[in-house]
């Protein structure tokens, strides 16, 4: 029996979120052939990290304030939210298709989770209600003020959108793909 993980959702095709995935998630996760994940925890499961490893998963752990002692980048201890610089290096990883299928996590694929996807939308052109209900839709009533003007404020001019070699996102450009 394969089971979802907890906030789960497909973002676009071969890009998905969700909240941390447990060793009863794996198999479900398996048959996604994902190539990379995208670690937003403050704390890592090494269950997690182990499992990725072992099945060649390229792992991602955002290092906007540096390694902390567990030699994971330490993001902001007790904060949902995440520093533009760290947004717009998900950003980059995101739009490059080599990188896909790529999964996206955070603790309960809320917040930062949250903030990051609702960045890429403001960058896919969406309009901020729409943005603003698809964060809501995964926060429930614990959705934060401070991420919805994080993700409003976004500058989507800071994000590079030609890949290496010249190449476009296809997200971005779906005539192109």
């Amino acid at each position: 029996m394969k089971l979802v993980p907890h906030n789960f959702g497909m973002v676009e095709e071969e890009i998905y979120r969700c909240g941390t995935p447990s060793p009863i998630h794996y198999p479900f996760l398996e048959g996604l052939g994902l190539r990379t994940c995208i670690v937003l925890s403050d704390q890592v499961d090494e269950t997690l990290v182990q499992w990725l490893h072992e099945n060649r998963i390229q792992t991602l752990f955002p290092a906007a304030a540096g390694p902390d002692s567990s030699g994971y980048g330490a993001l902001h201890r007790g904060s949902m939210t995440l520093p533009e610089p760290t947004v717009i290096e998900l950003l980059q990883v995101l739009l490059d298709p080599v990188n896909y299928p790529v999964l996206v996590t955070c603790t309960t694929g809320r917040y930062r989770t949250g903030i990051t996807l609702g960045c890429l939308r403001k960058l896919q052109g969406w309009n901020m209600t729409s943005i603003l209900e698809e964060y809501r839709r995964f926060a429930g009533v614990k959705g934060r003020i401070e991420n919805e003007e994080f993700m409003e404020l976004f500058d989507v001019d800071s994000v590079t959108k030609v890949l290496p070699g010249g190449r476009k996102p296809t997200i971005l450009y779906p005539a192109l793909a």
